[in-house]
């Protein structure tokens, strides 16, 4: 695992000088008070190594009016912009997805107040990224996030969290 990190970590969380944030819906969908499914999203298209796919957390939000095929979620990623080589952490976004490449890809690794997913964002939040490597991708950056959650929420379970990295072919990530 220290290996990912050996670069050391990128300034201001990855953002690219002169690129503006991508956009969110957050000012028209926003996160319910109620408690909520946390998910991971481990996308599974096509043939790739368990260390190829992307991960992110997110959680569906109601929305009665969102198109057919369509959800919207609150998400906590890091993602590689065009032309940068390197991994950004925007924050977290509630943006629109299609509902068909999240079927088969969520895993539920809790169900949370309102007070702890806000607690989740700002782990997220502040959760540095590291300077690229060839080893360090979006899944470390998850199991940080997810590391300090287990320490700092208390309804985050380690045991379930174990187990989710053991059967998606990443075990030992969790610090």
């Amino acid at each position: 695992m220290e290996a990912a990190r050996s670069e050391g970590i990128l300034e201001n969380n990855g953002h690219p000088e002169g690129l503006l944030a991508p956009p969110g819906i957050e000012h028209i969908v926003k996160d319910p008070k109620q408690p909520m499914t946390v998910y991971l999203f481990i996308r599974r298209e096509g043939e790739l190594d368990p260390e190829d796919r992307h991960w992110t957390v997110l959680w569906v939000l109601p929305r009665s009016d969102a198109k057919p095929g369509q959800v919207v979620v609150r998400i906590l990623e890091i993602v590689r912009e065009i032309n940068h080589p390197h991994l950004t952490n925007w924050g977290p976004l509630a943006r629109i997805r299609r509902a068909e490449s999240m079927e088969k890809a969520l895993i539920a690794i809790g169900e949370l107040s309102f007070a702890e997913r806000q607690a989740l964002e700002k782990i997220a939040k502040n959760t540095p990224v590291y300077r690229p490597n060839g080893v360090y991708n979006c899944q470390h950056w998850v199991i940080d996030v997810l590391s300090q959650a287990i320490h700092d929420i208390p309804s985050f379970g380690r045991t379930s969290i174990e187990e989710i990295l053991r059967v998606n072919g990443r075990p030992g990530l969790l610090w």
